[in-house]
C-alpha cells in the first residue's frame, strides 16, 4: 500500500489496554504523527480489560475505520504490541497483514515483545512499530523518516542494555531468557497474531449487515 503525500494522509490507530504493552503502540503512533503533517494518531478502543471490552474493541475499531473512510482518509494502520514468549537478545517478532474487507486500504502491524520487560517506554517495540509502518506505508513521506527514526535506534539500543542488567540481576528473567532463546520458535508470537487476525475477522463479519 503506497499513500500519497497529500492529504487527508494516514489514520494510524492504537486500541489501548494489553494490546499496547509498554505503550509502545500508542508511542509509536505519536511519533509518526508528530513527524508527517497529515498523518493522525487515533485510540481506536477504551483501554482496560474488564467484561465487555473485547466488544467495545470490535466496536471501537469498526467505527474508527468507518470514520477514517468517510473523512477521505488514503489509508489506515493497526498498530498492536502485546506482550508474549520472547527474548530481548533477539529482534522482536513483528508481523503485518491486511485488514481483510475494511471500508479503505488497512494493514495492522503486530509486535511482541518480552513478556518480562513490558514497562514503559519500550523504544526497541516502538521503533519495530514505526519501521514497520514506514515499510508499509512507502512513498516519499515515509523515505522522509528513515533518517529521524535513528534517534529511537539509540534509545532502543539503551531498552537492550538494561533488559541485560535486568537479566543478570534476577534469575527468574534469566531462565525465561535461556527458556525463550532454546525456543525453535515463538508460540505466543503465533498465537497472539492468531488472535488478532480473528478479531480483525470479526470486526469485519459484524460490520457486514450495515454495508447491505
Amino acid at each position: 500500500m503506497a499513500t500519497p503525500d497529500t492529504t487527508p494522509g494516514l489514520v494510524l490507530l492504537t486500541l489501548g489496554g494489553a494490546s499496547d504493552a509498554g505503550h509502545a503502540a500508542s508511542d509509536a503512533a505519536a511519533w509518526l504523527a508528530a513527524h508527517s503533517p497529515g498523518w493522525v494518531a487515533l485510540e481506536a478502543a477504551p483501554d482496560g480489560d474488564s467484561d465487555g471490552a473485547a466488544a467495545r474493541v470490535a466496536v471501537g475499531l469498526r467505527e474508527t475505520l468507518a470514520d477514517a473512510a468517510a473523512s477521505g482518509a488514503a489509508a489506515a494502520v493497526l498498530l498492536v504490541a502485546q506482550a508474549g514468549a520472547v527474548p530481548h537478545t533477539r529482534e522482536l517478532p513483528v508481523r503485518v497483514d491486511e485488514v481483510p474487507g475494511a471500508p479503505l486500504p488497512a494493514h495492522h502491524v503486530l509486535v511482541t515483545v518480552p513478556a518480562y520487560a513490558t514497562a514503559p517506554p519500550h523504544p526497541a517495540a516502538q521503533l519495530a512499530l514505526v519501521e514497520a509502518a514506514l515499510a508499509v506505508v512507502g512513498g516519499t513521506a515515509a523515505a522522509r523518516l528513515w533518517g529521524h527514526a535513528r534517534g529511537l535506534a539509540d534509545d532502543a539500543d539503551a531498552w537492550r542494555r538494561g533488559a541485560d542488567r535486568l537479566a543478570q540481576a534476577d534469575p527468574d528473567v534469566a531462565r525465561l531468557v535461556r527458556g525463550w532463546e532454546a525456543a525453535p520458535s515463538a508460540p505466543d508470537a503465533e498465537r497472539l497474531t492468531r488472535a488478532v487476525e480473528l478479531h480483525l475477522r470479526s470486526v469485519v463479519a459484524d460490520a457486514e449487515p450495515r454495508r447491505r
